[in-house]
């Protein structure tokens, strides 16, 4: 109160002011609102191997009760949080999981556990931005392993086969040089978008029959990212290829030899059969022998080569005789029948008793 304002009685004006004790206005709406905002941010957001970072909560009043169970991290851990003394700011270490490899990673607050000073508690949840950890061990070598898989194992002529290659990590440089292709070849090699799987193609060569084959893959011609290049080499499960042209015709040809082809009397001899391909069915009704007969023929384990027993005609004397093999009575793998006839070289028979 300012006394100049006044006069008494006299009328003198008054002197100075005076004034009354203190006193509080709060004409606020009633607080009934917990916290509902905060910022969380990392210091680091790319965290290595053996790094932690700092990570401030920042929040728009004081709060209270804030502690690590109500936070969630990606791929680590926070210390205790701590406060400024206001209580807005608080502090924590964040140290990443080892050997872990995660490119999105965020940390989540539920704000449901923090309360203000009234207390009303938090409503939400509030989450960083997003960050990355690499925490494996430093990589200083390079591919050494990887899979070769054909989608077709059993290779006809006129076929090609996808052939993939799958790598446990990226890799670059992967070119046809890098492969050993028995019986065929491959189309350059393509990428999937990590690089860790590549497919190409292959095309087995014409007029080839072999069981026995795999793709053998050089790692040295491929690198990783570091870069570290591969180290040895993989091969594919076999592969069979046939491109010979669809068999038509059955046997043609067989040869026939005796290893004896001057029989005496008591004596017999072994006759070997040969033929060019495999065959089926063949016995003794096969053959027209002069001056003998024949026991029924046995087989190698591929049927090309068969064996039997001649046995020559007691007391006969002949100079001029060959065994006959009519061919049409076998058949090839591809069920083909044999065509003509095949004859042995000439052998002599002379059994007849000594001349006593």
């Amino acid at each position: 109160l300012k006394l100049t304002g006044v006069t008494d009685d006299i009328p003198n004006p008054g002197v100075g002011s005076v004034s009354s004790a203190n006193y509080s206005v709060d004409t606020r709406p009633a607080d009934t609102t917990g916290p509902t905002t905060a910022t969380i941010a990392l210091a680091n957001s790319a965290l290595k191997a053996g790094q932690t970072t700092t990570v401030t909560i920042t929040f728009t009043e004081p709060v209270s009760g804030l502690d690590v169970s109500d936070f969630v991290c990606g791929s680590g851990s926070l210390s205790a949080p701590t406060a400024n003394a206001d209580r807005t700011v608080w502090t924590s270490t964040f140290t990443p999981t080892d050997n872990v490899n995660a490119a999105t990673n965020t940390i989540r607050l539920n704000l449901t556990g923090v309360t203000d000073d009234i207390p009303n508690p938090g409503v939400g949840s509030v989450s960083s931005a997003n960050y990355s950890v690499d925490t494996r061990p430093a990589d200083t070598t390079g591919p050494t392993t990887a899979t070769i898989a054909l989608a077709n194992s059993a290779l006809k002529a006129g076929q090609t086969t996808t052939v993939t290659i799958t790598f446990t990590e990226p890799v670059s440089g992967l070119d046809v040089s890098d492969f050993v292709v028995p019986n065929g070849s491959l189309s350059a090699p393509t990428a999937n978008a990590d690089r860790t799987v590549w497919t190409s193609t292959f095309t087995p060569t014409l007029n080839a029959n072999d069981a026995t084959n795999t793709i053998e893959l050089k790692l040295t011609g491929v690198t990783d990212d570091i870069p570290n290049p591969g180290v040895g080499s993989v091969s594919s499960a076999n592969y069979s290829v046939d491109t010979r042209p669809a068999d038509t015709t059955g046997p043609t040809t067989a040869t026939i030899a005796l290893a004896n082809s001057a029989l005496k009397a008591g004596q017999t001899t072994t006759v070997t059969i040969t033929f060019t391909e495999p065959v089926s069915g063949l016995d003794a009704s096969d053959f027209v022998c002069g001056s003998g007969s024949l026991s029924a023929p046995t087989s190698n384990a591929d049927r090309t080569v068969w064996t039997s027993t001649f046995t020559p005609t007691l007391n006969v004397n002949d100079a001029t005789n060959t065994i006959d093999l009519k061919l049409t009575g076998v058949t090839d793998d591809a069920h083909n029948p044999g065509v003509g006839s095949v004859s042995s070289a000439n052998y002599t028979v002379d059994t007849r008793p000594a001349d006593t």
